[in-house]
């Protein structure tokens, strides 16, 4: 197989993943994601594993412009699922801390996440899925 038949294999497979994930969040169990991004969702999970997250450092974590997450704040506010807070340790700069709301939306994205990955992997043996994840982690720290 050449170099690009592999790419165009990984790339269509990649695709029915992000597309089982964006069915999974649709579902009417997830009310609080339904049309969400995968940036906004990012945001989320980044906010929720780091508190006291300022904005240069989501930035620097997902790799996105500041033009980009402040556009992303800017929707997640709107839906009130984040609220931006002052530092303290730097009055010029924000932090974004989760809502009730933004809470039970990550929830809702990790289950979403949970569902799908579960069953991309229960076609797999225990051994099969371990050599998988190991290889798909080997393949993201050879590139990142």
């Amino acid at each position: 197989m050449s170099s690009l038949d592999k790419v165009k294999e990984l790339n269509y497979l990649w695709h029915i993943v992000g597309n089982q994930l964006r069915e999974e969040m649709y579902k009417p169990d997830y009310n609080n994601i339904n049309g969400l991004t995968m940036v906004d969702l990012s945001i989320l999970q980044t906010i929720e594993e780091h508190s006291d997250i300022i904005f240069k450092d989501i930035c620097k974590i997902l790799k996105i412009p500041k033009s980009t997450l402040t556009s992303a704040v800017n929707r997640l506010e709107k839906k009130n699922l984040v609220k931006r807070k002052v530092s303290q340790k730097d009055k010029r700069e924000y932090y974004l801390e989760l809502t009730e709301l933004g809470s039970q939306a990550q929830r809702e994205h990790i289950m979403t996440e949970y569902t799908v990955f579960n069953q991309l992997l229960s076609g797999l043996s225990e051994t099969e899925s371990k050599r998988f994840i190991s290889l798909f982690s080997k393949a993201l720290k050879n590139n990142l």
